[in-house]
């Protein structure tokens, strides 16, 4: 029987090893730069007005880079990224139309061909 005491050593060092780091609080807090809330807010607006026109694809991409401005300006605007997220719901709905086969049938018993 071979000595297992080294590995056992060796296994509890590398788990200390591994909770000293994951312990580590890192640096001081960085400040953000200060919240452009009134130009993220015409973002807003306007990604709302293109959203108005989501008949036309163009438009609602136009409101999502619209709406990432918004967040970039304001990171803790919630209303953006929910924009966002609304907007890029209805992007992958379009695609996932656009891409599924058209005039399939499925009947109970048949294999479609």
């Amino acid at each position: 029987m071979t000595n297992i005491r080294p590995y056992i050593i060796r296994a509890i060092s590398i788990g200390l090893l591994l909770f000293a780091t994951s312990c580590n609080k890192g640096g001081p807090p960085v400040e953000s730069p200060a919240a452009d809330s009134a130009s993220a807010a015409g973002d807003i607006t306007q990604a709302d007005q293109l959203y108005g026109q989501r008949a036309d694809l163009i438009q609602v991409r136009r409101g999502i880079v619209a709406l990432r401005q918004a967040l970039t300006k304001d990171p803790g605007n919630y209303d953006a990224a929910f924009w966002i997220g609304l907007a890029m719901s209805l992007v992958s709905a379009v695609a996932i139309f656009i891409a599924g086969p058209r005039k399939v049938r499925l009947v109970a018993g048949r294999v479609g061909k």
